[in-house]
This record gives structure tokens, C-alpha cells and sequence, in this order.
């Protein structure tokens, strides 16, 4: 499972996955009460200590199961999703049809 964007003009879901975009026209949203989440800022390398306030949720994970979270950022006033993990140390997002990174974003988490 992986962790994208829906973009309508694309027909799809459009995720990072190996240094590219992927664009998958099957895909779930994620749907449910506004309270029981929130965005949690993040700077640098993701690690639990640095989450404060909530626990990631897990959204999906990668080639060895391994979980991984959403995660969006801002770019040239433009917002991204995306996914992070503490193996990618970084928000990692597509951008003009490139996988890119972020130091400077949100992780979605549960509610404490």
C-alpha cells in the first residue's frame, strides 16, 4: 500500500515509488471525523520523539512491510501529500512528476 495525492485531472492517485511518480486509478481515501485527527508539524528526520501531541497514523507500507504514515507540505504555496517513515527520514512527495523531499512537514496522527 502506498500514500499519494488524488489529483482529479490525473484520474487517479498519483504516489512516489522508487524516484518517480506512479499513478494508480484504483486507490482508497482515507475518510472519517475531523476530531479523531490533526496535522503534526515536523522538521528534519521523522522519529516518534519528534511527533508530540498525537501517534502517527499508519496508511500503508513499503516493499518489506514497513509501515508508513501521510504526510503533506507546502511548495511555492502549492500543498503536496505524500508519505514519510523512519526509513526515509523525510517527507518524500511528487512533484511535476518527480519523487522529491521535504525536511519542513505535517504528519497525520490520532488524536492522544
Amino acid at each position: 500500500m502506498q500514500v499519494g495525492m488524488a489529483i482529479a485531472s490525473k484520474g487517479g492517485l498519483v504516489a512516489p515509488c522508487n524516484g518517480r511518480a506512479v499513478l494508480f486509478r484504483e486507490y482508497e481515501i482515507l475518510c472519517g471525523s475531523v476530531t479523531a485527527f490533526k496535522w503534526i508539524p515536523i522538521q528534519g528526520k521523522f522519529t516518534f520523539k519528534a511527533v508530540v501531541g498525537g501517534k502517527p497514523y499508519v496508511c500503508g507500507q513499503d516493499k518489506k512491510g514497513e509501515p508508513i504514515y501521510a504526510a503533506s507540505t507546502t511548495v511555492d504555496g502549492r500543498d503536496y501529500g505524500g508519505m514519510v517513515s523512519v526509513k526515509t527520514k523525510n517527507m518524500i512527495f511528487v512533484r511535476e512528476g518527480k519523487e522529491e523531499k521535504a525536511v519542513d512537514y505535517f504528519v497525520l496522527c490520532v488524536v492522544d
